[in-house]
């Protein structure tokens, strides 16, 4: 298996998590990373890969190597998977706060 890289924004490392789902009387497992601060929050959105489609190994294999990929200057295809992570990550520390400051007031 491949090493993880740093976090493409803060430089911490990362976490590979593996989420075990049954559903349909079928027990599989979603291959989820992401980064370790508690202040970044990127990660590989809608699960990454699931081992419905892959063993074990070529699902942590694929999301590895969607983690670890990094544009070069001037490769930017618009917003790649980490951007909108840490966007979605963001959208819900801003929820949090806010609920748990309506929270407060009561």
């Amino acid at each position: 298996m491949s090493s993880l890289k740093p976090c493409p924004f803060c430089g911490s490392s990362p976490f590979l998590m593996r989420k075990e789902i049954e559903a349909n009387g079928r027990r599989y497992f979603k291959i989820f990373i992401g980064c370790n601060s508690s202040t970044c929050g990127a990660y590989i959105p809608n699960g990454a890969f699931s081992t419905l489609d892959y063993s074990m190994e070529e699902a942590e294999e694929k999301a590895i190597k969607k983690w670890n990929h990094r544009y070069k200057n001037n490769d930017s295809c618009g917003f790649d998977y980490f951007v909108l992570g840490a966007l979605d990550a963001a959208r819900q520390v801003i929820v949090n706060r806010y609920k748990k400051e309506k929270e407060d007031e009561f």
